[in-house]
């Protein structure tokens, strides 16, 4: 059960491309949109960015119900994760 995150928290990746194709997004652990539910969508990742998420209601409900939180996707390195508002 998600207990330490309410509607509102932003997650943050900051992620740097190691390819030209990189690309990906932050989801479910059944790889569903974390804002959804529904199919994820891969944004693509040109440069260092940041991919952002603010958390609803619904996203922590799937959070529960979905077994937790992924980042997934190719050809990109991950360099930090933060959570907060």
């Amino acid at each position: 059960m998600i207990k330490h995150v309410s509607a509102g928290t932003i997650v943050r990746a900051y992620v740097t491309p190691t390819n030209d194709e990189a690309k990906g997004s932050m989801t479910t652990s059944w790889w569903n949109s974390l804002l959804t539910g529904g199919e994820r969508t891969d944004l693509m990742i040109p440069k260092a960015m940041v991919l952002e998420c603010q958390l609803t209601d619904q996203s922590i409900e799937l959070l529960n119900v979905q077994n937790g939180f992924y980042i997934v996707g190719d050809g990109y390195t991950i360099t930090k994760v933060t959570v907060g508002q």
